[in-house]
């Protein structure tokens, strides 16, 4: 039975960055091209970056959860996954903005996984998540 994880995240003001001082955005689910593309202006206006990759990613902006291999590498790499919202808000104010109060919230995935995403990005941020690799040999 996996516990519960207090699902206090700090309210920081400041958003996450990269190693090389800007976010690093994966967009995931955003079936419309016209908004995916307005999404990655907003992003490179602001001075992040946008990447396909989970690993090198800091940010997941999406619409709907999918369990993908990309997603959990994301996800596992301490990525925060967070709802278009945060990105519109950022664009309003000009810069990046704290992510906890834009955690994507997706009703599938408590009802699936018996757990809120926001524990899930909690565990990895206080490294408390557990990582296993099935492999055919074990």
């Amino acid at each position: 039975m996996v516990g519960h994880v207090k699902s206090k995240i700090s309210g920081d003001a400041k958003a996450n960055i990269s190693s090389n001082g800007s976010p690093s955005v994966m967009l995931m689910n955003i079936a419309d091209e016209t908004k995916k593309t307005q999404l990655i202006e907003v992003v490179e206006m602001l001075g992040g970056v946008v990447t396909c990759e989970g690993n090198s990613c800091t940010h997941v902006i999406t619409g709907k959860v999918r369990m993908t291999m990309n997603f959990c590498i994301a996800l596992c790499s301490g990525a925060w996954i967070v709802s278009p919202k945060w990105l519109k808000e950022s664009f309003k104010k000009g810069k990046f903005v704290g992510e906890a109060e834009y955690v994507f919230q997706d009703d599938e995935f408590k009802v699936k996984y018996k757990s809120e995403l926001r524990d899930a990005v909690v565990r990895v941020k206080r490294g408390l998540a557990h990582y296993f690799l099935a492999t055919l040999s074990v």
